[in-house]
């Protein structure tokens, strides 16, 4: 079955026992690829991840977090826990627990904290494994779009890890993800990380006010 193109680049799912995908550590957001590009400059970054293959009972806690401006949260409406056995590069019978999407119309809902401070634009790099294609692109609230590109990697089976690169003008200080999926879809993994880029007039005033202070509180003798 051929499978939805998305944005960005797609990343290999890696497989222990109980274990979950970790393919936002394979392939990082494009500000990470780069980091020396001038665009990324004075820029303020998020990352925040859920890795349900993990198990236990805390399937909406997060794995990692790195957002100093609030907790991330995920929201599986309407879903339930599920363990499946079909998990690519897993033995036979071993379970790596999911959300399953319980009836169309459901879907998944990220919400997310930024940086207060005014900037020109938020991006949002999202990718989650399935093992079914949403039913259209994230929504964002406030409405964003999506930055064009990308693919699919398949994993075996009906697996597949989807990205997606979107963006916020200007950056909301919160904001809500809303991926619609398919009736019976089953989630592993979530990662999503995030850049409020100030635009390059702003940049340039923020260092000359920086410059300015400095000066003032070491006046020429």
């Amino acid at each position: 079955m051929k499978r939805i193109m998305m944005s960005a680049v797609m990343a290999g799912v890696m497989l222990g026992v109980v274990s979950s995908a970790s393919a936002i550590h394979v392939f990082d957001p494009p500000w990470m690829q780069n980091p020396t590009d001038p665009q990324w400059a004075g820029g303020v970054t998020t990352s925040q991840g859920w890795e349900f293959g993990l198990g236990g009972t805390a399937l909406d806690t997060p794995a990692y977090v790195h957002n100093p401006f609030g907790p991330p949260q995920i929201v599986f409406s309407p879903g339930t826990p599920q363990p499946v056995t079909d998990f690519p590069n897993s033995d036979p019978g071993v379970v790596t627990w999911t959300w399953h999407i319980d009836q169309d119309g459901g879907g998944m809902l990220i919400s997310l904290f930024n940086n207060p401070q005014p900037r020109e634009r938020k991006l949002i790099h999202l990718q989650y494994t399935s093992d079914k294609a949403s039913m259209g692109p994230p929504i964002t609230t406030p409405a964003g779009g999506v930055l064009p590109g990308g693919g699919v990697a398949g994993h075996g089976g009906t697996w597949y890890t989807y990205e997606w690169l979107l963006e916020i003008k200007p950056n909301p200080e919160f904001e809500q993800i809303w991926v619609p999926f398919p009736e019976s879809t089953n989630i592993e993994e979530v990662h999503v990380a995030t850049i409020c880029v100030p635009e390059p007039a702003t940049l340039g005033l923020l260092l000359c006010g920086g410059l300015t202070a400095l000066c003032r509180r070491h006046p020429q003798k």
